[in-house]
């Protein structure tokens, strides 16, 4: 029997961690390699659930979890992270498995909590020498900066294609070249996706792994622990290289991929767990501030909450479709500072999951998913602010929920009724993949003309907008990876909805406590359909925060 897979948030030494989790009975942690996130093991938790309880949580600064606030940590830096995380699971004996950086982590953990490891596996231990450390720390490991032309997303990719022919990618030479397959296109995507979700931050546990030497860890080693490898990985000869290490390790060498993933299976189910039974429960309630998720009619909802100022309703921020709260970060703060702010993530945005496929009412749904939600973060009645389309969403929760005390729609443009139908059919770009990464740079100008054009589809003289503070290399970056992390169809249901409703009922009307801000240059444009009653407009460069809060 397959195994929900659900996703939660754990407090570790002021540091949000993020994890996946699935099955039940005996306990395994699972550590990801660089720079990649706990959705590489998604496959491998499906498989194994039947036979364990399989957590696998983020690396700090990578996927959804925070950073470690050190400029140079040291794999031993993260181990007393994840120590700490497991010592805060609470479940008793534990295995690991490890994959490359992660095998470097698990050593570390099992070395810290020996009296909590049933076994350890470390698949891909590295020991590099000190002219291939210094060689991989010195080109490995490029700054990631956004660029004005997109050229840092190309790179992106070009990278990750390298990856999968050479090791290192940067030497590109027959004795360098990689015995595998070329990684397909959704495989590039979701190495790519966790690349994007770290940022600049890659660098730090790739370059701990780098340097970390096994050889101390394991000659004190007391938990037991395998060491194993296979080809065509290429530290598999890294096994031979192995030395001092203490009778608890065990090097074992396989012939395939697959024969280490069935080897892996066998030793944990083998080993001495004790007390399978967790003696905590695995999720966390809402937090008073940082992220988490919420789970509204049994669909996961990803949200940041800032602030805890009840001399005034809490605020619910409602993002634009393509977007995530992440890419409303600065604005989250900002209004954090004197109110309380939860900001969703909407069905298929960031880190919430998809409506289901065969959903005919998805702004409904949507609308009744989110009130949910926010039930279940405050008991208090609130004041909703959206961006853009998602006005149509705050629009059916504000007809549908006396809890709303007022609505305002922030950037609210909808096109004049004789631009509708070619709105229709260009407003969502087309993202589907492609083997050379041509999707990332449309993605990206779809980004840019948003800050240039309005529709961004159209770049005539008479499309023209203002350019505001959000035309930054890095803020359309974030805007730009919010973009690539939605669920096509999601999103597309969600719009032909939100088309369909302005098509038989028009714009809706801001009226009582309801208002509708928009962009200066839109007072006078045929370009758009204004919304009757309550409408105000702001100047060039800037948004207000909650407009006469």
């Amino acid at each position: 029997m397959i195994s929900e897979m659900t996703r939660h948030y754990v407090s570790v030494n002021g540091l949000r961690i993020h994890y996946r989790k699935a099955g039940r009975g005996r306990p395994v942690i699972l550590f990801h390699q660089s720079p990649r996130s706990s959705a590489e093991y998604e496959d491998l938790i499906q498989e194994w659930s039947r036979e364990f309880l399989l957590i696998a949580p983020d690396t700090p600064g990578c996927g959804y979890s925070d950073p470690l606030p050190l400029e140079d940590p040291d794999m031993m830096d993260f181990a007393k992270v994840m120590a700490d995380f497991v010592r805060a699971l609470d479940l008793g004996k534990v295995g690991l498995y490890g994959f490359h950086t992660g095998a470097s982590l698990a050593c570390c953990v099992a070395g810290l909590l020996p009296e909590r490891i049933a076994m350890a596996v470390a698949h891909g231990l590295a020991k590099f020498r000190p002219d291939e450390r210094a060689d991989l720390l010195a080109r490995y490991l490029p700054p990631f900066r956004p660029q004005w032309d997109g050229g840092h997303l190309a790179w992106l990719w070009a990278r990750f294609r390298e990856q999968a022919t050479f090791f290192p990618w940067y030497r590109r030479e027959n004795e360098t070249r990689l015995r595998m397959s070329m990684y397909d296109a959704d495989k590039m995507a979701a190495q790519v996706n966790d690349f994007l979700l770290s940022g600049d931050e890659y660098r730090k546990a790739y370059a701990a792994a780098f340097s970390f030497n096994p050889d101390a860890v394991l000659g004190d080693m007391k938990a037991p622990i395998k060491i194993l490898g296979a080809p065509p990985d290429p530290l598999f000869i890294h096994l031979d290289r192995l030395e001092g290490y203490s009778d608890c390790c065990e090097l074992i060498a396989y012939e395939s991929p697959q024969q280490a993933r069935e080897g892996t299976f066998e030793l944990l189910k083998q080993a001495e767990y004790g007390d399978p039974t967790p003696k905590t429960a695995l999720a966390e309630g809402p937090e008073s501030s940082g992220k988490g998720f919420v789970y509204s009619g049994g669909v996961r909802l990803h949200y940041r909450k800032s602030g805890e100022d009840r001399r005034q309703p809490p605020v619910v921020l409602l993002h634009d479709l393509t977007e995530n709260t992440a890419a409303r970060e600065e604005i989250v703060n900002a209004l954090g500072k004197t109110r309380t702010v939860i900001a969703l993530d909407l069905p298929g945005h960031g880190g919430s999951a998809p409506l289901p496929t065969d959903d005919r009412r998805p702004v409904e749904t949507c609308a009744d998913l989110l009130l949910g939600a926010i039930s279940s973060l405050t008991g208090e009645a609130v004041e909703l602010l959206t961006y853009g389309i998602s006005a149509m969403i705050g629009h059916r929760m504000r007809c549908c929920s006396e809890r709303i005390l007022k609505h305002t729609a922030l950037g609210f443009l909808v096109p004049a009724a004789d631009m509708l139908e070619d709105f229709g059919k260009s407003f969502l770009p087309d993202l589907s993949r492609n083997p050379w990464g041509g999707h990332l740079m449309s993605a990206w100008y779809c980004v840019r003309n948003r800050h240039l054009f309005w529709p961004w589809y159209q770049q005539q003289a008479e499309n023209i907008i203002p350019i505001t503070s959000d035309f930054q290399a890095s803020k359309l970056h974030n805007f730009f990876v919010a973009l690539w992390q939605v669920e096509e169809k999601t999103a597309q249901c969600l719009f032909e909805d939100i088309l369909n409703r302005l098509r038989t009922d028009g714009v809706p009307a801001f009226e009582g406590e309801n208002m509708a801000w928009l962009p200066g240059w839109a007072k006078d444009s045929k370009l758009v359909h204004l919304p009757d009653g309550q409408v105000k407009f702001y100047g060039a460069g800037s948004e207000p925060l909650i407009p006469e809060a």
